[in-house]
């Protein structure tokens, strides 16, 4: 036997017994890791279990809180102002219109007063006069009008009654954007409208007080609030999607905040509060003085015929515009803290606890053709939301990935994985030597090829979940500004 021959019988001889010792090796540490994942899987779990009980928690107290305040100042203000109710036992105050002005004025001072303090920082950029008479003066109008036209609808009309009427919002919100084409009409959004349209139809059947001045009121006021989403969605967006135009948070128009969460194109709730009341009360108190002739009713009005009556009445525009402030903070939080789902199906909710509060409270009389009335305008008020919620998810999808561009996962040193293996392969065909040592390079080749191919699973599964998570927090940035300003 030649001494080439003895080499290569020794090699051939020599590999079992390295790589038995290797295996051995290899499986003892991968049992030491495998004990190791289990117990940081363990305390990652129980770590991950006590966040979302505290998150649970907050959430449920925000949502309650949302809850409170917002029934608080519809019933607030039906007290107020019903021409069955009112403060001083001679009928609600007079002019709702004027209430409506002075409350935005103290709530402009209330945020104004925030800022100054240091409680909460600004995230938005100065306003341009451009900006200013394209954005915030329309916006603000129509905001105005819409929250006046409601509280002057609640000396006719119900507290249950105006909840269930001003959730056929979306009716209004659909026609305007099919006339600005923001929207394309389909059978489905045919379906959601004639949905609703059949449940406001049971209300107004159903209801054993219907007043038609108090109807016409809070029909304007849902009027105007679609108006007002899809002024916002068109002036931010343009009517073929974003880049026509507008004011966004990303094109140097606002500031991030200081927790990272990017502000709406007005910066943070309280700043659409500080920025827009001004319009919207200047807008309401004209209003008041073309058709409330304050000349004639107030100096003859209980709330302001002495200085004591005339404090109190002060002391109550300055609680309701407290509530509201509040109850805008508290509803900007829920869509910060939850998901676009739990806020979708919050809100509706919030709808049906204030029904059943004014019936308790206020004695509305509520029978069985309201009760499906209301059933069938959730229904379809759930079914638009899904819409909405579904189409601004697929806008932020398509923006994330755009910014993203290509979505090749790059290896440990700079080079795609795909790239990675297709070397591998291609090397695989060329290799030279013996039979055995051909096995061997092909065992080799086939086990870095698996071991690229489940890096290659992992890293893409982490890209997919950091989309995700991109794509619910900008949904999530998304929703603060949509509802502009929420009161309903």
């Amino acid at each position: 036997m030649g001494t080439s021959s003895i080499a290569e019988a020794l090699e051939v001889e020599e590999v079992p017994l390295k790589k038995s010792s290797a295996s051995r090796l290899n499986g003892f540490h991968a049992d030491r890791q495998h004990a190791h994942h289990i117990s940081v899987d363990t305390e990652a779990k129980q770590k991950l279990s006590d966040v979302v009980a505290k998150k649970t928690i907050r959430c449920g107290l925000l949502i309650l809180t949302w809850y409170f305040l917002s029934t608080l100042l519809g019933m607030f203000n039906k007290k107020l102002v019903g021409k069955k109710h009112g403060i001083f036992g001679n009928g609600g105050f007079p002019a709702p219109l004027l209430l409506t002005g002075v409350q935005f004025f103290f709530q402009h001072l209330l945020a104004r007063l925030v800022f100054s303090t240091g409680l909460i920082q600004r995230t938005g950029s100065p306003f341009t006069w451009r900006e200013w008479g394209k954005l915030v003066l329309p916006n603000g109008a129509v905001t105005g009008l819409d929250i006046g036209f409601s509280n002057a609808s609640l000396v006719h009309i119900t507290m249950s009654f105006y909840t269930m009427c001003k959730s056929t919002t979306p009716i209004f919100l659909l026609g305007f954007a099919f006339i600005w084409r923001l929207e394309t009409p389909s059978w489905g959004l045919a379906g959601v409208v004639a949905v609703i349209v059949s449940g406001l139809l049971l209300l107004v059947q159903g209801e054993a007080e219907f007043d038609t001045t108090g109807f016409m009121l809070v029909m304007s006021a849902s009027c105007m609030s679609g108006l007002r989403f899809t002024l916002t969605q068109l002036l931010l967006h343009g009517s073929k999607g974003a880049g026509e135009g507008g004011r966004s948070s990303s094109d140097g128009g606002g500031r991030s905040s200081s927790d990272g969460h990017s502000p709406t194109p007005f910066g943070g709730p309280l700043e659409v509060l500080e920025v827009l009341t001004p319009v919207m009360s200047v807008t309401t108190l004209l209003l008041s003085l073309a058709t409330e002739q304050l000349w004639h009713v107030l100096p003859s009005s209980p709330y302001f015929n002495s200085a004591p009556h005339l404090l109190i009445t002060a002391l109550l525009i300055l609680t309701g515009a407290l509530i509201a402030f509040l109850m805008v903070w508290a509803e900007y939080q829920v869509i910060k803290e939850t998901s676009a789902l739990t806020f979708m199906i919050a809100g509706t909710v919030k709808e049906v606890v204030t029904v059943i509060t004014a019936v308790i409270v206020f004695g509305d009389q509520f029978g069985i053709i309201n009760g499906v009335g209301l059933v069938i305008v959730i229904a379809g008020v759930l079914l638009f939301n899904w819409y909405k919620l579904q189409r601004l998810k697929a806008s932020m999808r398509q923006r994330i990935l755009s910014r993203e561009g290509s979505v090749d996962i790059e290896g440990p040193d700079g080079v795609p994985i795909h790239v990675m293996a297709a070397a591998h392969s291609s090397g695989s065909a060329a290799t030279l030597g013996s039979p055995m040592r051909r096995d061997r390079e092909r065992d080799s080749i086939r086990d870095r090829e698996n071991g690229a191919a489940e890096e290659h699973g992992v890293l893409l599964s982490k890209r997919r979940s950091s989309l995700e998570e991109q794509e619910a927090q900008e949904v999530v940035q998304a929703l603060e500004f949509e509802p502009l300003l929420p009161w309903r």
